[in-house]
């Protein structure tokens, strides 16, 4: 990514499985309903911090899990 201008200039392709893209689609849905301002979007990023400090703690909490080409 350029940080300049914000622009990806890799993309890698992965598969998931049915079950966690079903998960994922409706998670997106989800957030599209709902109205979102920056300081909410920075209020919700440091509330999961605060209660999942490290990542091994927050995937203890993971609603879907899925392994790339499975």
């Amino acid at each position: 990514m350029s940080a300049d201008i914000n622009t990806v200039r890799a993309i890698r392709a992965v598969t998931l499985s049915p079950d966690f893209t079903g998960t994922l689609h409706a998670a997106i849905r989800k957030q599209l309903s709902e109205p979102i301002s920056t300081d909410n979007y920075e209020e919700a990023i440091n509330q999961a911090y605060r209660q999942w400090p490290h990542a091994e703690k927050m995937l203890t909490a993971a609603i879907a899990r899925t392994k790339g080409g499975v």
